[in-house]
């Protein structure tokens, strides 16, 4: 596992329209959000983990098309970075034309919202 801390104008952005598309918070405030790193997968073939705390709420957040939108999917991918991961896979408040419960497109990717 590769773990490596990005604070990148793109990755902020990411974070921010998650916190927004799930309804967590309408107006982010990019300074609230603290912790920030990112972790490559070597067990999994998915592209990012994000880990951060948001008013000191921890949330984690993939970009891995491939989990079909299911939690325990997702679960499972997280717990590589987070054994003994506590919290749920947060639902899209969005109806999806795809019919995803909790995926979202967003940046050209698919991603999942994890509420620690």
């Amino acid at each position: 596992m590769r773990s490596y801390g990005l604070s990148t104008m793109h990755d902020s952005k990411i974070v921010s329209e998650l916190l927004r598309t799930y309804g967590i918070v309408a107006n982010v405030d990019a300074k609230e959000i603290t912790e920030f790193r990112a972790f490559k997968s070597h067990i999994f073939g998915m592209q990012s983990v994000y880990r951060f705390t948001y008013k000191g709420k921890r949330y984690y957040a993939t970009d891995d098309y491939s989990l079909m939108d299911n939690p325990d999917y997702v679960r499972e991918v997280l717990e590589e970075f987070q054994p003994n991961l506590k919290g749920r896979l947060v639902k899209n408040p969005i109806p999806q034309s795809d019919g995803a419960i909790y995926a979202t497109g967003t940046d050209g990717r698919e991603y999942y919202l994890w509420s620690a």
